[in-house]
């Protein structure tokens, strides 16, 4: 066991723990959604997306829209922030996704800094999975935060870097642009509110399906309301019930190339000593006393929404729709874990969803 002075733990738990265990960003009036495929009105006062090159952007820039009637409630402005030529990440991670596009390529680069087993990125990278968007994953130091520090305001992942390069008429170099997402409701919404990516799920993706963007959208609220507030909330208590648990759920780090020995070595001792602290917080703030049983119970709720309407995915499609993926990218994020397997094993039903989502997600 780790041995600590009280003051150690106290500052450990109070920087790392605010981190990994504080649940997802605040969900952000976006006014930049996909809502203006449907012509509805910005609100009023809404921030707009700045450039801060002197790229002419157009009508990007200048869209300003509001979320439609399937967008989640407005909790803090949506305004991402926007850099010009950011300092590239100080390395790749091997998580890095092997999808491509079907066609040109695409207008702008997406990198996600990350940490593998935080359920709300895992949330954001089976969107991007699904829909066939190359990116980059840079898995962030927990202890250090090295990858973001060009973020000086917000210290916690995800975070979506969209980066495109144009060129200047007057002297004919080329300027690159990046717009930052904050937390992963955010990065979808902002990828959403790209042309280019909605032609990519609607001329792709759903090519020779059923489904549309509306239904996409449909009933969203819901189930990433259920997966922010009540499931991923019990993912790190069943992932670090106890300190054995959490070093074991952090071995995810000998696989990080841009990590080094000590790096992987501080990060499996201090890191998992601070998940299991900040998942014992969760229990006590929640009043969860056995999180086995919390944990079965919330899943009861996707589980009876499949068998009482008899369904392949919770959208009622032949297709997945965005609470679909929410819902398997929080639980991917703990697979390969006990929990994982014993959550799949006392739920067929689940189970067959999960392997039904698995192959949508992976274009399989």
């Amino acid at each position: 066991m780790i041995q600590l002075s009280r003051m150690a733990r106290s500052t450990v738990t109070t920087r790392l723990a605010r981190h990994w265990a504080a649940g997802p960003s605040t969900m952000a009036a976006r006014a930049s959604s996909v809502a203006f495929l449907m012509n509805r009105p910005t609100a009023e006062g809404a921030p707009s997306r700045t450039m801060t090159t002197s790229v002419a952007m157009n009508s990007r820039a200048q869209r300003k829209t509001t979320l439609d009637r399937h967008r989640l409630p407005a909790h803090r402005p949506y305004c991402p922030t926007t850099v010009a030529a950011l300092p590239l990440a100080n390395g790749r991670s091997s998580f890095s996704t092997s999808a491509t596009m079907v066609g040109t390529s695409p207008p702008a680069t997406i990198e996600l800094f990350q940490y593998a087993i935080c359920p709300f990125c895992n949330k954001t990278k089976a969107f991007l999975d699904y829909s066939g968007l190359p990116y980059t994953s840079i898995e962030v130091n927990p202890l250090t935060k090295a990858e973001i520090k060009w973020s000086k305001d917000y210290r916690k992942v995800p975070i979506g870097r969209l980066s495109s390069t144009s060129n200047n008429d007057d002297d004919a170099k080329e300027e690159t642009s990046s717009v930052i997402f904050k937390g992963s409701d955010d990065i979808v919404d902002g990828l959403l509110a790209e042309e280019w990516v909605i032609q990519q799920l609607e001329q792709t993706k759903w090519a020779d399906t059923d489904m549309t963007m509306s239904k996409f959208l449909q009933d969203q609220k819901e189930w990433i309301e259920y997966t922010n507030e009540k499931l991923a909330v019990l993912l790190y208590p069943n992932l670090c019930p106890t300190l054995s648990a959490s070093y074991q759920a952090f071995s995810y780090v000998d696989s990080v190339d841009t990590f080094s020995a000590w790096q992987r070595f501080s990060i499996r001792t201090v890191g998992s000593f601070a998940m299991y602290m900040a998942a014992s917080r969760v229990k006590k703030k929640h009043n969860i006393e056995d999180e086995r049983l919390a944990l079965q119970e919330v899943l009861k709720t996707p589980v009876q929404h499949l068998s009482d309407n008899q369904q392949s995915f919770l959208s009622g499609q032949s297709e997945p729709h965005l609470g679909d993926l929410a819902v398997f990218g929080a639980l991917k994020g703990i697979q390969g874990t006990a929990i994982h397997a014993e959550i799949l094993e006392g739920q067929p039903i689940l189970a067959a969803w999960y392997q039904r989502m698995q192959e949508k997600v992976s274009g399989q």
